[in-house]
């Protein structure tokens, strides 16, 4: 689907004004618009469900909290992306705890104004999208790694492209980057998705943060 086909609708819950403002200050996008803002979880009845696209959600509460709250949420409203704004804590495990409840993104609220558009954009057109920073300190910190848990056995050049498709990158730009044609990155996608059983980017990415490929 084309983003400039569309206007994106994005709802945001933010505990703090001052985050709220600067999200919305920071959105200068034609093709998003934020169409209501609540400052808590609570209100969550009042924000217009059926029409939103995206929903920018900050994580200010217990996270077995936020996690049943993404889980409820996408039970009754399954067309709805959500992204979780965070405070930046390298933590793994919360990724992935917010994965398997259903989130789309994952952001940390020092994220810039266009990561922020990319990251909507990203999740209304393919599925998932984990922020670059979070995603690069992953792989440069060994501490965090995750011991493999699959038999799926990827080549080099097929982690290299998966750790490209964590950061968000498109084809053709992973194809820039790496001096291969559009149709080499295309064919890697698609073995990766045929290995790790995986139907699409979203899943892809959930199987990688599972198993470690990407940590």
């Amino acid at each position: 689907m084309e983003t400039d086909a569309i206007k994106i609708n994005v709802c945001l819950i933010g505990k703090h004004q001052l985050l709220r403002s600067s999200i919305k200050t920071l959105l200068r996008d034609s093709h998003i618009s934020m169409v209501a803002e609540e400052d808590s979880v609570k209100s969550l009845t009042r924000l217009p469900l059926t029409s939103c696209h995206v929903m920018v959600i900050e994580c200010a509460q217990r996270m077995d909290t936020f996690l049943k709250l993404v889980s409820d949420l996408l039970n009754t409203h399954p067309h709805i992306k959500v992204i979780a704004l965070t405070s930046g804590e390298d933590d793994l495990s919360m990724l992935r705890s917010m994965l398997e409840a259903g989130i789309s993104g994952y952001l940390t609220n020092d994220a810039s104004g266009e990561e922020l558009s990319h990251s909507i954009r990203k999740v209304h057109d393919e599925g998932i999208y984990v922020c670059t920073a979070f995603v690069m300190r992953m792989l440069k910190s060994p501490a965090q790694a995750t011991p493999l848990q699959s038999t799926v056995k990827l080549k080099a050049p097929e982690l290299e492209v998966l750790r490209l498709i964590a950061e968000g990158l498109t084809n053709n730009e992973i194809a820039e980057k790496l001096f291969l044609s559009v149709r080499a990155i295309e064919n890697r996608r698609k073995r990766l998705l045929e290995k790790t059983g995986s139907i699409n980017t979203a899943t892809l990415i959930k199987f990688a943060v599972k198993n470690g490929l990407i940590s």
